[in-house]
């Protein structure tokens, strides 16, 4: 149906017309939703061309395109090109937008956590906190937005905390005729695929930010007690 619309609109506006570019995009964002990297990679990849001759490289229009197409090569495993094209996306919004403007502020959010999946932890953490610190002060603090980037920011905190604690156990339990097994993480924590946050629900979101004692330290959310029944339902 995507493609007969996106066919229909290359026929009445040609494929230079915004709208027609617009739907180019959404049937990449759909392959892309559906796993179909190469086909979503072959369009996207079509629109950033047209866009770059008819807009210019640093419209925003352009620059949508630019990391939707960083997204693809993630997705790919591609991490070194995702990088690259994230990063002439961040660049060229802050320019055009401003560090605060939600867009600006949604590419920051997938670099962060493209770092993550490089292991790149530290630096993970500062940019998903600098990400998080916009997205609070544009939408608050209970927007999805914000929670999806703290939900991702807890992970990457989880994560560093037991690199450094892991080693200080290990040294303790030197030479130990039976050490103890280590602690298991939380439920929320040890089951969440890094890379899929956009998938998860604001109620996962919402138990993984407190079971990683992340919660009201660090976005202010208002609804402690909720928050607290989540997790423990999610770890049951």
């Amino acid at each position: 149906m995507y493609m007969r619309a996106l066919e229909g609109l290359e026929k009445t506006l040609g494929i230079e017309h915004k709208r027609t570019l617009a739907m180019m995009d959404s049937v990449s964002s759909f392959y892309r939703i559906q796993g179909k990297y190469s086909e979503a990679r072959a369009l996207y990849l079509r629109a950033l061309a047209i866009k770059e001759r008819v807009f210019g490289i640093e419209h925003d229009f352009t620059l949508d395109t630019v990391g939707a197409l960083a997204a693809v090569f993630m997705g790919q495993g591609n991490l070194a090109e995702a990088q690259v094209l994230y990063a002439r996306a961040l660049d060229g919004k802050k320019k055009l937008l401003g560090i605060e403007h939600p867009s600006t502020l949604e590419v920051m959010n997938n670099i962060g956590i493209l770092c993550l999946e490089q292991g790149k932890l530290n630096e993970a953490e500062d940019t998903l906190k600098r990400a998080l610190a916009g997205l609070q002060n544009v939408y608050g603090v209970d927007h999805p937005s914000t929670i999806r980037t703290a939900g991702a920011l807890a992970h990457v905190q989880q994560q560093i905390r037991t690199q450094i604690y892991a080693p200080r156990e290990s040294s303790k339990n030197k030479g130990a005729s039976s050490p103890p097994a280590a602690a298991s993480p939380s439920p929320a924590l040890s089951r969440l695929p890094s890379s899929h946050y956009a998938s998860m629900s604001i109620k996962e979101l919402k138990a993984l930010i407190v079971a990683a004692g992340l919660g009201l330290r660090l976005v202010g959310l208002s609804e402690k007690n909720e928050l607290i029944a989540l997790v423990a339902c999610d770890d049951d």
